[in-house]
């Protein structure tokens, strides 16, 4: 069997012979509760929708070293959100038309949005789980403003702990942090190293476990060939079940809807045609045509087989978010953080880590967001003489010079 490249697609509430088996899991939920989401969150759904696809798009495109790609638009938009609470001028507004937000939307509107996702998708049944979490890290002796850790934590639960930066420990409280609220998918964001000279640490993380309405059975795996991205044939185990789908087809892919248990999430496998590649298929999706696809589902019994896999990834998003036109956050001279701290403020890092687990039973997945800032009024000059440059020799007390030179090539 020759299967081409998956594209698995988890968006917001949908992360969008069997073996019914029935399997215990959730939040603890009890009443269920339905997401009642205003016209204007909607739209924003469909905002953010555009920079998750966007934010595929461009990390996958600038990828050099791995052929996966795992990422989770909902982590890295949230833990943005958190930052965009201490943006002010121009700095908010690039960080709020990056995450898709138009400028018509004030950050009232934004941060309700997020509250509204924070406390209704964990809660939206009881067989599958799903937490969020953040937090806020600031470095000892360090002050933020008061209105900034109140909208924080009002909206985002996110509670404020002070650290120190520069202390070999906290690297390890960081980590056992986002261990915790990822059930141990997750276990190193940070390294020690990458911490002192930071101000300020804001984090999310997101776990989802979710179990399939319909199982495959174990019993019906088997193995067989997978062609890679690179074009290599290699071994993978395949699960099998035949079953009721949404199902969309067209010249340049197939869609099947994968469904977990109370039909609340659902993943999406997007496979190109056997001409087209996921660079093709990347390069052409857009929010309206994503919208497109899954009204266009239909109910049909379809035979799936798709691979087992484990992935891991881990991608620092400078470059991808500056690209999308978040570019005044991460320089020095032009961020605006004013509403953050009566001192400047610059992002230093973006970074994400993601696992996901997929076999007959179900999907484990995680991932946690950490944005790095460091205060640019104590920001160490750098000089690295790697073009020519000109020198010069001279006594220093009246300045005699006793050597002028220029240095083209010092090989």
């Amino acid at each position: 069997m020759n299967i081409r490249n998956l594209l698995i697609v988890c968006f917001t509430a949908v992360l969008c012979a069997c073996n019914p088996n029935n399997q215990t899991g959730g939040n603890g939920v009890t009443e269920p509760v339905n997401m009642h989401l205003s016209p204007a969150q909607v739209a924003m759904t469909t905002q953010s929708n555009s920079f998750s696809i966007g934010l595929l798009q461009k990390v996958y495109t600038s990828e050099e070293a791995s052929e996966n790609v795992v990422l989770s638009p909902l982590s890295a938009s949230m833990a943005l959100g958190m930052v965009m609470n201490g943006a002010d001028g121009n700095t908010l507004r690039q960080m709020q038309e990056a995450l898709g937000f138009g400028e018509e939307t004030t950050m009232e509107d934004i941060n309700a949005y997020y509250q509204t996702l924070i406390k209704a998708l964990p809660a939206l049944d009881q067989s599958n789980t799903l937490r969020l979490a953040n937090s806020i890290w600031v470095n000892s002796g360090y002050q933020l403003k008061d209105a900034f850790l109140q909208t924080n934590q009002e909206y985002f639960s996110a509670a404020a702990r002070n650290v120190d930066f520069c202390a070999p420990a906290t690297a390890g409280i960081i980590n056992g942090w986002a261990s915790d609220n990822t059930n141990r998918l997750i276990e190193k964001v940070v390294e020690a190293n990458e911490l002192c000279g930071l101000q300020l640490l804001l984090a999310n993380a997101l776990y989802f476990k979710g179990v399939w309405a319909t199982q495959f059975d174990k019993k019906q795996t088997y193995q067989d060939n997978f062609q890679t991205a690179a074009g290599q044939s290699v071994k993978a185990d395949y699960m099998c079940c035949t079953d009721g789908y949404g199902y969309y087809e067209d010249e340049a892919l197939q869609i099947v809807e994968l469904p977990y248990k109370e039909d609340k999430y659902c993943m999406d496998i997007l496979l190109p045609a056997k001409d087209k590649t996921i660079k093709d298929l990347l390069s052409a999706l857009e929010a309206g045509q994503w919208a497109g696809y899954i009204k266009g589902m239909q109910s049909r019994e379809v035979m799936v087989t798709i691979p087992k896999f484990r992935l891991s990834y881990g991608v620092t998003l400078n470059d991808v978010l500056q690209e999308m036109g978040m570019k005044d956050a991460f320089n020095p001279f032009t961020a605006d953080f004013s509403q953050m701290s009566e001192t400047p403020l610059c992002i230093s890092d973006v970074k994400q880590v993601c696992q996901i687990n997929v076999d007959e039973e179900g999907t484990e997945a995680a991932a946690v967001t950490t944005v790095g800032m460091y205060d640019t009024a104590i920001l160490g000059k750098s000089f690295k003489a790697d073009r020519p440059f000109l020198f010069i020799i001279r006594e220093k007390q009246y300045g005699t010079i006793l050597f002028a030179s220029v240095v083209g090539n010092p090989c």
